[in-house]
């Protein structure tokens, strides 16, 4: 056969299946090619937008963790605040301590021979407001005054206690004490 032979109708399946294949090339070229790499990178996107919420929510997960610490050491440091002696300043805190413990001292049925408050001395970085207390008490009283201060809810040290027994008609215990209280600021 030659090229004068070959005669293309309408009608021919040759001619038909030519226009199907350019047809063919032409939609994979132009519509399936491009919309498959669009698809591609949308499908690629959608990963990275996957990958960074994952990562958001374990970030959020995390932070939920650190606020709730946080507001459990705020709790703690309100609760803290709440126990420490209040007072402007390390000499108000002293005075504040003093009058506390001269309660307590009379409570217990002790008698304060002398007492006298200064501020000055320190506990790592906070100031200390200190109450000096010279009394003259039974065993009993003794043990109750100390008892009360050991369940008093405040913040406070009992920092130096000396006991000296006095012999005699009438034997009693003298009892030298001083005790500190944080001072820090803002408390009231």
């Amino acid at each position: 056969m030659n090229a004068a032979g070959l005669q293309f109708d309408s009608k021919s399946p040759v001619l038909r299946y030519g226009v199907l294949a350019i047809a063919f090339i032409i939609w994979y070229s132009f519509i399936f090619d491009p919309l498959t790499k669009k698809i591609e990178e949308v499908t690629s996107n959608i990963d990275l937008t996957d990958a960074k919420i994952l990562k958001t929510k374990k970030d959020i997960k995390r932070l939920h963790g650190i606020d709730q610490q946080l507001k459990q050491a705020e709790n703690d440091r309100s609760m803290i605040m709440k126990r420490l002696i209040p007072g402007q300043n390390p000499q108000l805190v002293a005075s504040n301590l003093q009058d506390i413990i001269l309660k307590k001292a009379s409570d217990a049925g002790m008698d304060v021979l002398s007492y006298r408050t200064f501020a000055g001395n320190k506990w790592h970085d906070y100031q200390l407001g200190t109450a000096t207390l010279i009394t003259k008490a039974s065993t009993k009283s003794l043990t109750r005054f100390l008892m009360s201060l050991d369940s008093e809810d405040r913040i406070i040290r009992v920092n130096n206690l000396n006991i000296i027994v006095m012999q005699g008609n009438n034997p009693y215990i003298r009892v030298n004490m001083d005790v500190d209280a944080l001072y820090i600021p803002g408390v009231k």
